[in-house]
């Protein structure tokens, strides 16, 4: 059924409930599983001074993130590819899922209230919208 499945995570709650769906979905169909934490650095944080600390303190973060995602996943009998980027989460996620040929995203949601959703926009509505392959959001 599925090959390729993508799951972004950030270390929320709701990416580890995303994250532990894409890793049973990947044991069911014998899927490939890609995890994927983007470093979120504004490009107005560059002309800053302190860039380079800020940016090395939020790669730590990530690996922390990625290191638990694994976790996740050796605890349920699952392997695993994971992958850091730099950038603007839903565009890195829609990039890596087009570019990857993945045929899944599992994303968790991030239960925003209507207002500040609807203004803001976030990252799993973004990704739902434009990715090319099915979306499974999880809460």
């Amino acid at each position: 059924m599925y090959k390729k499945i993508l799951t972004p995570v950030d270390g929320s709650e709701h990416s580890k409930h995303a994250l532990k769906q894409g890793a049973k979905l990947a044991k069911l169909t014998g899927a490939q599983l890609t995890v994927i934490h983007v470093l979120d650095l504004p490009p107005q944080l560059k002309s800053l001074k302190s860039y380079p600390l800020v940016k090395d303190q939020l790669r730590d973060e990530g690996k922390k993130i990625i290191a638990e995602a694994g976790e996740i996943c050796a605890a349920m009998g699952i392997s695993y590819t994971d992958k850091v980027v730099v950038g603007v989460p839903a565009d890195e996620v829609l990039q890596e899922q087009e570019e990857g040929g993945y045929d899944l995203l599992v994303i968790g949601s991030r239960g925003m209230g209507e207002v500040k959703g609807w203004i803001l926009g976030s990252v799993s509505t973004r990704v739902v919208r434009y990715a090319k392959c099915p979306v499974l959001v999880v809460k």
